[in-house]
């Protein structure tokens, strides 16, 4: 069974409507990717989303499959603002193997500074690491 059937099968199988759940594949650099869109209540908090996310990952590595995280972006009310969570989504995923490496589950919302790190310039970064640093670069 491919990763995107194995997926779905199993959100399924955790949320009450499965007609709420939508699961589509897309590949990136070196790594699958699943983006689920899933309906949520209003009532909803980030520690029960969290809580589902965590039974996820523990039903795909029964499953086998290894390194899963999972990361959300802030809750929408709109289907136009989907766009706008998954980007979130997917930039919580990226600043989140930076500075949360350990963490499998990370919520937009909670990314604090590193959000604001990732998002500066290459050049400044460096810059900013040469103040810090005394004269010496990353990339000496």
């Amino acid at each position: 069974m491919d990763l995107v059937k194995l997926t779905e099968t199993l959100i399924k199988e955790l949320v009450n409507d499965p007609e709420e759940v939508s699961v589509k594949e897309f590949e990136s650099d070196d790594e699958n990717n699943i983006i689920i869109v899933k309906e949520v209540s209003d009532f909803e908090t980030n520690k029960e989303i969290d809580k589902s996310a965590k039974g996820l990952i523990a039903q795909l590595q029964k499953d086998g499959l290894k390194n899963i995280r999972v990361s959300y972006g802030t809750v929408v009310h709109e289907i136009k603002e989907v766009s706008r969570s998954y980007k979130e989504a997917k930039m919580a995923i990226d600043v989140g193997k930076i500075f949360f490496e350990n963490k499998q589950v990370i919520a937009y919302s909670e990314l604090g500074i590193g959000r604001l790190i990732y998002q500066l310039p290459i050049p400044l970064c460096k810059m900013f690491i040469k103040e810090i640093f005394g004269g010496k670069s990353p990339d000496d």
